[in-house]
């Protein structure tokens, strides 16, 4: 599936739409990494047993590198007609993401009380996320115009329903 998604955006490059190239190389090394973390799960590699707990680190090495590339090309949609794009934005969003999910990492390794500690550090920095999205971002999508900004929203959106649900599963969860 993820070769397919990767196929799928390089034929879609051929024919760019003035879409810039590098939106399109964003888009196929996603899923291309994204498959090969997971490829690492499927072939018994990409986890640890720690104290009688499994620990797929594989998921964090594939977040860390694909959720702050989510985050750029989700800014640089907002920034899309943007000669000089908002550099100090883009780092917030990538520095907390990475923050965010290392902490999650730190969390899967350490015992109660101490993994909440480490989870409620990594929901500031959702936090921190979810709010450079939905204001400066979708401000600055606002800016460009009705068709921007709804596929802006629309996609923000999107996002911001899967971060939302993932913390509530992970804390739920075994």
């Amino acid at each position: 599936m993820m070769v397919s998604g990767a196929i799928y955006f390089y034929v879609l490059s051929r024919n760019p739409k003035g879409v810039p190239r590098y939106e399109y190389v964003i888009a196929i090394f996603l899923p291309v990494w994204s498959g090969a973390a997971y490829l690492s799960i499927a072939l018994g590699q990409g986890f640890v047993n720690y104290n009688e707990k499994i620990v797929y680190f594989a998921r964090y090495l594939d977040w860390v590198v694909t959720t702050p590339l989510l985050l750029l090309a989700l800014a640089l949609t907002a920034m899309f007609y943007r000669k000089e794009k908002d550099k100090a934005i883009i780092a917030t969003l990538i520095g907390a993401d990475v923050f965010m999910i290392l902490t999650g990492l730190i969390a899967d390794f350490s015992p109660a009380p101490q993994k909440y500690i480490w989870y409620v550090l990594g929901v500031i920095a959702l936090v921190i996320i979810l709010y450079t999205i939905w204001y400066p971002l979708r401000k600055i999508a606002a800016m460009s115009g009705p068709k921007l900004s709804r596929h802006y929203k629309r996609t923000a959106l999107y996002l911001t329903a899967f971060w939302i649900l993932y913390p509530m599963v992970w804390l739920l969860g075994p």
